[in-house]
C-alpha cells in the first residue's frame, strides 16, 4: 500500500516504513468460564488489516524488518476532514 524512507539527521541514518494490506478469513471463538461458547463468536468473517512494517539503517547498515504496528485505510472523507481542521 505505501513504502516511505527518510533521512535522520545522523549520517548514514534513515528509517523507511511500509504498509502491507492483509485480507483473511478469521474466526474467533470465546468462551464462558463454565466451557459454553460466547453468543455470537466463533462466526467466521472477511477480514481487511493495514500492518506497517518497519526497518532502520544506522550507520550504513540496514537493521530486520519489524512490525511497527497497525492503521487504518485513509479515505478521501478522512483527508477532506483533516484539510478542514488545519485551516480552523
Amino acid at each position: 500500500m505505501s513504502n516511505r524512507a527518510a533521512s535522520l539527521m545522523v549520517d548514514d541514518a534513515g528509517i523507511r516504513q511500509a504498509v502491507v494490506r492483509i485480507c483473511s478469513r478469521q474466526r474467533l471463538t470465546r468462551y464462558k468460564a463454565d466451557g459454553s461458547v460466547v453468543k455470537g463468536s466463533g462466526e467466521e468473517r472477511e477480514v481487511k488489516e493495514y500492518v506497517v512494517i518497519q526497518r532502520k539503517l544506522w550507520k550504513g547498515k540496514e537493521g530486520e524488518w519489524v512490525v511497527w504496528g497497525t492503521t487504518e485505510e485513509t479515505t478521501q472523507e478522512m483527508v477532506e476532514e483533516a484539510k478542514k481542521k488545519a485551516l480552523e
